[in-house]
């Protein structure tokens, strides 16, 4: 069974509801296309705990010349009220019965909570190290 590489990152969410316009991130592949579910879970003991969305939002697409990856989730109804981790989940391909994954880009010194894991596995926080993934949204009236 082919297991996917999962990063996630913590999304602060301030007196205000938001809805998610599209999640971006940068990869280093050798494919043409990648493949790549995005998840969003609910924070607990300081990691993701809870996946939250219940379409499952895999994608395949084409990253731009600097490795860059833009998923519109504009026409989904994922809207939140409090904290969140938003996931990228990149699926393994297979390259002559050989699995081969593409890598996120990574960042030193980067800011906010990291976490890792393979597929089904632990989740484990990175310190001081980072990948290139962010998140637009649009800010809804709570009125």
């Amino acid at each position: 069974m082919l297991h996917g590489l999962e990063k996630a990152y913590l999304i602060p969410v301030k007196k205000e509801r938001i809805k998610i316009k599209d999640v971006n991130f940068c990869l280093r592949t050798e494919f043409d296309t990648v493949a790549f579910r995005i998840n969003f879970y609910s924070p607990g003991n300081d990691a993701p705990n809870e996946r939250i969305n219940t379409e499952n939002l895999i994608f395949s697409q084409v990253s731009d010349e600097d490795g860059w990856i833009r998923c519109d989730l504009s026409d989904r109804q994922l809207e939140f009220d409090s904290d969140f981790f938003v996931a990228v989940e990149l699926l393994p391909e297979l390259n002559n019965h050989i699995e081969v994954r593409s890598v996120f880009k990574a960042k030193l010194g980067a800011r906010g909570k990291l976490f890792s894991r393979d597929y089904l596995d632990s989740w484990m926080e990175f310190k001081g190290i980072g990948i290139l993934i962010n998140v637009n949204y649009y800010h809804i009236s709570l009125n």
